[in-house]
């Protein structure tokens, strides 16, 4: 596991706490941008060659959907209805919760996202929580989704290391914008150890693409680095997610000096937690 980086300035902790935003927005702005044929991650990093594809996250379901729709068990009880779209289940509920899950959304990239109940069934079977899940874990205490995510609940992993991302990214807010003390440098430390340790633990006994995109997203905001979510990205490929090889394409257009030697690094310690390679 790479050391936590401690922070060393006000401004590094600013620039750690807005990767967030800046990860959704840069990559979800290029979704009709056309494909680069000479992709620097996809060439240095990607096990495999990179192949045409759909560029709409939509349309590129994550390949164990079409063989067992449905395979991986609920954890976090929650009522489901059939919806058309996530902007139509969106539609249909409160300010407040609408206002949440778009935030969620965002912050993974726009992957929560389906535009049928086939496509919402066929996330579901690759490890990402659906909207309801989502919301049943917001009114779970940390201890509460803590002892769901021991007990080997699958989902409730996931959403246990997700908790502990938004309390790391809460914790770099409240640091930059307060007094630097020893105990505030001491809780951002803690938290972003606590933050990549359970991403790490999830994709560990989890092994889906949602679990990779989590590792990803976690180890870019704790280093304050954008290579590690291409790492997270090429192994959601390959544990299964089509979309992951135009977000890589993305990717290497928003970010063309990316430091290859770094992804390499971060894809190689994820595939070793992910159980691909040992």
């Amino acid at each position: 596991m790479h050391a936590i980086r401690k922070r060393k300035s006000a401004t590094s902790q600013v620039c750690t706490s807005a990767i967030f935003v800046t990860l959704a927005i840069s990559l979800m702005a290029l979704a009709s941008c056309g494909d680069s044929t000479d992709s620097q991650v996809g060439r240095q990093v990607a096990s495999r060659n990179v192949v045409a594809v759909e560029e709409s996250t939509r349309q590129d379901l994550p390949a164990t959907a079409d063989d067992e729709p449905g395979a991986r068990a609920e954890n976090i009880d929650a009522p489901r209805r059939p919806v058309g779209s996530w902007e139509e289940q969106l539609s249909g509920m409160t300010l407040n919760d609408r206002t949440y899950l778009q935030q969620v959304d965002e912050r993974y990239l726009g992957l929560l996202s389906f535009g049928s109940e086939a496509e919402k069934r066929a996330l579901d079977a690759a490890g990402f929580p659906t909207a309801e899940e989502w919301l049943s874990a917001r009114q779970l205490s940390d201890d509460e989704l803590q002892q769901l995510a021991e007990a080997d609940r699958e989902k409730a992993r996931v959403l246990y290391a997700d908790r502990k991302l938004s309390r790391f990214e809460a914790a770099t807010i409240k640091s930059a914008r307060g007094p630097k003390t020893h105990e505030s440098e001491t809780e951002l430390v803690l938290a972003s150890a606590e933050a990549h340790a359970s991403a790490l633990m999830a994709l560990r006994q989890s092994r889906s693409p949602f679990s990779a995109y989590l590792a990803g997203i976690s180890e870019a905001a704790t280093g304050g680095t954008m290579e590690p979510l291409a790492a997270g990205i090429q192994l959601a490929g390959d544990l299964g997610d089509r979309r992951a090889e135009s977000l890589l394409r993305r990717f290497n257009r928003q970010y063309p000096r990316a430091n290859v030697a770094l992804i390499h690094s971060s894809y190689t310690m994820m595939r070793k937690f992910a159980g691909l390679d040992r």
